[in-house]
């Protein structure tokens, strides 16, 4: 599996570089907001929505961001997993 982050996304790629996910992300010096999460059609959906979920809090924490949630999976995300609320942007 590889990893790509640009500037507005962060992409998941098999073992040959076929699209697995990715997720639409606007990104300041402070703060990563979740755009969207895409999955292809014959990924395995929630496995790697989660996964990148936990990408993006890990770049977060290591650039020392918050993270706002702002489609509808990612703010259901975090509802259900309160472990990361700490990463969150608060208003």
């Amino acid at each position: 599996m590889k990893l790509i982050q640009t500037k507005d996304k962060i992409v998941i790629l098999d073992d040959y570089n076929h699209f697995l996910s990715e997720a639409l992300i606007y990104e300041d010096e402070n703060l990563i907001e979740i755009k969207d999460i895409i999955i292809h059609k014959d990924g395995k959906g929630k496995m790697l929505k989660t996964k990148i979920m936990k990408i993006i809090i890990v770049l977060a924490k290591i650039k020392n961001k918050k993270i706002k949630p702002i489609n509808p999976y990612s703010i259901s995300w975090f509802k259900i997993h309160q472990e990361y609320k700490e990463i969150l942007l608060t208003n």
